[in-house]
């Protein structure tokens, strides 16, 4: 009898181990399966236009459109950023005043009287950057509104446009481009407000996207001899790396080591494109204009925002969404829009 029991309680202890086992197996696969299915947030800023033709500016959730202004003034949504529970997007109102909405809630961004815009948001340790511009008495200049209040970019009398803003650690990187007295526009990298050239001052140089990633700065633009036929240029720690000619790129984003590129023209037949890590990927057929204007990767999923004209009268712009290379249109095509920046959560 003692054997048998020893027997049965060794039965039993395995039949609970096997248990165990068998619930922790369940569990880790419910767990993988969280994971798998865990969900993601787009959100898209841009702008829809009206029956009266007002633009309003627009953030679309998910494909679900958010007005952000009432139409009474033409207003566009240039950049979203999203930190924690908070939306950030910028952009500008025409009449022309920069604006900031943290979660719809719209905040004028100003300088005296003067003309301003907002082109680009990025929130670090919860400081929030506007970079956009001013105009004052006819010269255009480069400002950072950080947490609202506003600095130049840069001192003298040059013009100076800013797009784009990444903040790494402590040291903020603004990408642009200064005129000189030649005439022509040098494409410019500020770290922390020193400006590093680009371009050699004897082009017009242009950039419009920067992006830091393991201490490696990556910039794209374009170079020309005549503002017309430009070169698509990636800078990366300000080595140049000609993507292709006769066509535009609008944004960098870098993961897991693969630098991302958004553009779109491709031989003036208007094809919106993704580079990755420098080989191209046609979002669209090119039998209709189209172009890419922001790109975010999210693990193994790449989101490409742009727009694609619709041959009518007038030609109507529709956003799209691209992805993984498939186009989802956020509007029905009835009016002009514009998608400019995507990001995801």
């Amino acid at each position: 009898m003692v054997g048998i029991n020893n027997l049965n309680m060794k039965n039993t202890k395995f039949g609970i181990i096997a248990i165990v086992a068998i619930l922790m197996w369940a569990c880790s696969q419910n767990s993988n399966a969280s994971k798998e299915t865990e969900s993601k947030d787009v959100y898209v800023a841009g702008y829809i236009e009206n029956e009266q033709g007002k633009k309003i500016a627009t953030l679309w959730k998910n494909g679900v459109p958010q007005n952000l202004t009432n139409a009474t003034r033409d207003t566009e949504a240039n950049s979203v950023f999203v930190f924690g529970n908070d939306v950030y997007v910028v952009g500008h109102e025409y009449s022309d005043i920069a604006k900031l909405w943290k979660n719809g809630v719209e905040q004028n961004l100003t300088i005296a009287n003067y003309r301003t815009w907002a082109n680009d948001v990025f929130v670090s340790d919860n400081d929030v950057y506007v970079l956009g511009g001013a105009n004052i008495q006819g010269n255009v200049i480069g400002v950072l509104w950080k947490n609202g209040v506003a600095q130049n970019i840069t001192a003298g009398n040059s013009e100076v446009f800013a797009h784009s803003i990444f903040v790494s650690g402590n040291d903020v990187y603004i990408a642009g481009e200064v005129g000189n007295e030649e005439g022509y526009s040098v494409a410019t990298l500020w770290k922390n407000g020193v400006a590093q050239k680009l371009t050699n001052g004897n082009t017009y140089g242009e950039v419009y996207s920067v992006y830091v990633h393991d201490n490696d700065v990556y910039v794209v633009g374009e170079e020309s001899d005549d503002e017309e036929n430009e070169t698509a240029i990636l800078w990366k720690n300000g080595v140049p790396q000609i993507l292709t000619n006769g066509i535009t790129v609008n944004a960098v984003f870098v993961s897991d080591g693969n630098v991302y590129v958004a553009g779109g023209g491709l031989n003036g037949a208007g094809i919106a494109i993704l580079w990755k890590n420098g080989e191209t990927q046609n979002l669209t057929d090119g039998s209709r204009e189209a172009s890419a204007y922001s790109v975010f990767v999210s693990g193994d999923d790449v989101y490409v925002v742009g727009n694609e004209m619709v041959a009518m009268h007038p030609i109507i712009e529709t956003p799209i969404v691209w992805k993984n290379g498939v186009a989802q249109k956020l509007t029905n095509g009835t009016f002009n829009a514009k998608a400019n920046s995507v990001f995801v959560k």
